[in-house]
């Protein structure tokens, strides 16, 4: 029988755990658009907190949401004030337990009517179980933010 040490464990795991983390952050946005939400808040933990990186005084989901209730709201919030035709994430990385990527977002804001364009960088962290404990978003919101200006 071989025996495996525990360094020759994580280098082979690390990959594998990478893969998934990424998969689950993709997941994410097909979740999303399926109306999905028990989905995405089975692979969230129950402490996370989600924050857009916009001027929470003028997009209503840029404010900070916390655990569970909190992921849910910021969902449901992004799907009540804006008509988004065209999310387009790509370039998936890691590092650690992070994935980034870029975030390509055309949408109409609901209670404007304005359209904005922009393009972001979204982090999802993860945590000791494989969920996400995180979420930011950083990036030019100047688009974003006249489009929700009346």
């Amino acid at each position: 029988m071989k025996t495996i040490s525990f360094p020759a464990l994580m280098v082979a795991t690390a990959p594998l755990t990478q893969s998934v983390n990424i998969q689950k952050a993709q997941s994410i946005f097909t979740k999303f658009k399926q109306g999905d939400l028990p989905g995405i808040l089975e692979i969230c933990s129950d402490d996370c907190v989600f924050q857009h990186g916009g001027d929470p005084s003028l997009i209503p989901f840029a404010k900070p949401f916390y655990g569970k209730n909190g992921v849910a709201e910021f969902f449901q919030t992004i799907a009540q004030s804006i008509n988004a035709s065209n999310v387009s994430p790509s370039n998936f990385r890691v590092n650690g337990n992070e994935v980034s990527h870029d975030l390509h977002v055309e949408a109409t804001v609901v209670a404007t009517g304005k359209s904005y364009a922009v393009d972001l960088i979204y982090t999802w962290v993860f945590d000791e179980n494989g969920l996400i404990c995180g979420h930011s978003s950083t990036g030019d919101f100047s688009a974003a933010h006249a489009a929700f200006q009346q």
